[in-house]
């Protein structure tokens, strides 16, 4: 495990800074770069048009819904508590075996990230964003017995899931 310090002194050395940021190659021309047009405004038009929940059943894993900053935890609450008022019903689940299987998820979609943008992390890394650029070297330090492991792991629990 690493503190905040490590992974922020891991991200200064591994992913230097892009010129040209992502959104203005998906959007085109920003206020920043030359060029007439600007990225759509941000907005959750009608996400509060919804009265009536009740047909909504929510499961709650509270070990890892609290996992967090106190600040984020509060705020979860408060979304799940304007959930319930809406009527949606809140029930408490477990999930057995779950730290394992998010390091074999973690794996496997890490490995197929990286497998799948080899060629660009390779040629052209400037071209991707620091954070990616981070995803795909975590994913390609991951050998094949890893890989073939979370993947029989994911199987193992969508058949336990199933019952």
């Amino acid at each position: 495990a690493c503190c905040e310090a490590d992974a922020a002194h891991f991200y200064e050395v591994i992913a230097k800074p892009v010129a040209k940021h992502f959104y203005s190659r998906l959007y085109g021309p920003t206020p920043s770069t030359p060029g007439p047009t600007e990225m759509p405004s941000v907005h959750c038009f009608g996400f509060n048009d919804v009265d009536d929940l009740s047909d909504l059943k929510l499961g709650v894993y509270w070990e890892w819904f609290e996992d967090c900053e106190a600040e984020v935890c509060t705020r979860a609450h408060v979304a799940l508590a304007f959930l319930r008022q809406k009527g949606a019903e809140v029930v408490s689940v477990t999930i057995p075996h779950l730290d394992i299987l998010a390091l074999a998820h973690l794996a496997s979609i890490s490995g197929e990230m990286t497998f799948a943008n080899e060629r660009q992390f390779s040629e052209a890394p400037m071209t991707l964003e620091p954070a990616t650029r981070i995803q795909l070297a975590l994913g390609g330090a991951i050998s094949g017995t890893e890989l073939l492991a979370s993947q029989w792991l994911r199987g193992w629990m969508m058949c336990h899931l199933d019952g």
